[in-house]
């Protein structure tokens, strides 16, 4: 009975949660990006797996499983073994805008444990030149003048930059035309053309194009200027105080996760997204880093998914 019990003992012992994280990891860690290679983010991602095999020596391998607008990877993390092997990179739109427009196969608040954030970038609000805008004001003072008259592209019911719209129309009382378009670089052409009139899209595929003077650029969405573009005021200096919205990549695991192994892989992104090569990229991709413990990265959570949800609600927006 005495040799049985002090057998019990050790098996608990092994198996508890710093004696995981000893051994951890002792095969590869797949990360899972739940959209199709080809993001502007990729190499970040292959950054972080690379820094997995240099702080653990076992690869992290990048799984690309796309489908469903991200559902079908999220809900596979969500669904694997929380043991630190299968993670997540998370993005804004399964994480914190579907989950109010559509009944999903997971729970986005209680399926994962956010590890660390990666990076963000915000959106631009951008207007054909012919309009003769200077900036916000004057384009909310035209449609106040000329309801329904200003059309604004979209790159589909319920993305980023249809939710910006809505705020945009919350916030000012504006009665403007939403067109929805499949894809943002046809959206972005249109509004060169002059088909619509404005847009909201991502800085990333805008800034690029300012040079060009194709299209003009008024504002942008994050809480301070982009060095990419620092002669563009955001929406809060132009007189929109609770304007704000960006789109963000992270690291989560599956909950349950043992938080000496979620601690050993939040260091790990943390220092990777610090590097040097890591600053370089996201300069290079017009985005920046989102700094922040995995603590403090799920607070922020807790706020995207409150004003998305909010929008979301006064906008009376639905989705199949």
């Amino acid at each position: 009975m005495r040799f049985s019990a002090l057998l019990v003992a050790l098996v608990a012992i092994l198996i508890s949660p710093a004696a995981q994280a000893q051994q951890y990891p002792d095969r590869p860690v797949r990360l899972i990006e739940p959209i199709e290679a080809g993001g502007s983010h990729d190499p970040l991602i292959f950054m972080v797996g690379d820094g997995i095999q240099a702080d653990f020596g076992q690869p992290g391998v990048v799984d690309f499983r796309p489908g469903g607008g991200g559902i079908i990877g999220v809900d596979f993390v969500a669904k694997s073994k929380p043991d630190g092997y299968t993670l997540l990179i998370g993005n804004s739109g399964p994480i914190a805008i579907l989950p109010s427009l559509k009944k999903l196969p997971y729970d986005a608040e209680n399926d994962f444990i956010p590890v660390a954030p990666m990076a963000s970038y915000p959106f631009a609000l951008i207007v054909n030149p012919k309009l003769g805008f200077k900036n916000v004001a004057d384009l909310v003072e035209f449609a106040k003048k000329n309801p329904g008259r200003l059309k604004f592209a979209t790159n589909g019911v319920g993305q980023a930059t249809h939710l910006l719209t809505e705020l945009l129309k919350i916030q000012t009382g504006i009665d403007i035309t939403i067109v929805p378009y499949k894809g943002t670089p046809m959206a972005i052409n249109d509004v060169i053309s002059g088909n619509v009139d404005a847009m909201f899209p991502n800085a990333p595929a805008a800034i690029p194009l300012m040079g060009e003077s194709k299209f003009q650029v008024l504002a942008i969405t994050s809480l301070k200027r982009s060095p990419a573009a620092p002669d563009v005021p955001t929406m809060i200096e132009s007189g929109f105080p609770d304007f704000e919205g960006v789109s963000w990549i992270g690291v989560f695991a599956p909950a349950k996760t043992p938080a000496p192994i979620v601690s050993k892989l939040e260091a790990v992104v943390t220092k990777v997204m610090q590097s040097p090569a890591a600053l370089s990229t996201l300069k290079q991709i017009n985005s920046g880093p989102m700094t922040g413990s995995g603590k403090e990265f799920g607070a922020f959570l807790v706020k995207e998914r409150a004003k998305w949800s909010d929008v979301i609600k006064k906008a009376n927006i639905t989705i199949e």
